[in-house]
């Protein structure tokens, strides 16, 4: 057998393996982009329906389980926090992922809803209730150090 022939035909070989490898390693990396996006999609699902959940509590004044709502709020900033890793991932291997502007748009939603503890705003509200607390103007002339009123 010709050895530029033999050559050629184990070559040819070896390229067809490594594309039929790349070809499954680029459909993995597609399927984990739409993976990662369903995630996000629903995650934003979710905050609005909670979001709706609630204000109908409110509305109600059924808010008697506020302690189960921030571990619920909390476990899902936590949760996005882990997906958005997941985007930076994702970015830095160069891939896009739809829905970015939505998923952060819901995730600083949450962050506002996780930025106090029930317990932090019935304390401050209790303060405020005792007449512990300090009017805006006296606090900022507190912090640049002009002393109290």
């Amino acid at each position: 057998m010709n050895i530029v022939l033999r050559n050629q035909i184990e070559a040819s070989a070896k390229s067809v393996h490594e594309i039929e490898q790349k070809m499954l390693r680029d459909h993995q990396y597609a399927m984990l982009c739409y993976d990662v996006q369903d995630l996000m999609r629903n995650m934003v699902d979710a905050v609005k329906s909670i979001g709706r959940y609630v204000e109908m509590l409110q509305d109600r004044h059924e808010m008697n389980m506020a302690g189960e709502w921030e571990n619920l709020y909390r476990k899902m900033d936590h949760t996005f926090a882990q997906t958005a890793g997941l985007i930076r991932s994702l970015d830095q291997a160069k891939l896009a992922v739809d829905g970015r502007d939505a998923f952060f748009a819901a995730w600083r939603e949450v962050r506002g809803v996780t930025a106090f503890t029930t317990a932090g705003v019935k304390e401050a509200r209790d303060q405020i209730a005792r007449g512990e607390c300090v009017d805006l103007e006296e606090l900022i002339d507190r912090v640049q150090g002009k002393g109290p009123r």
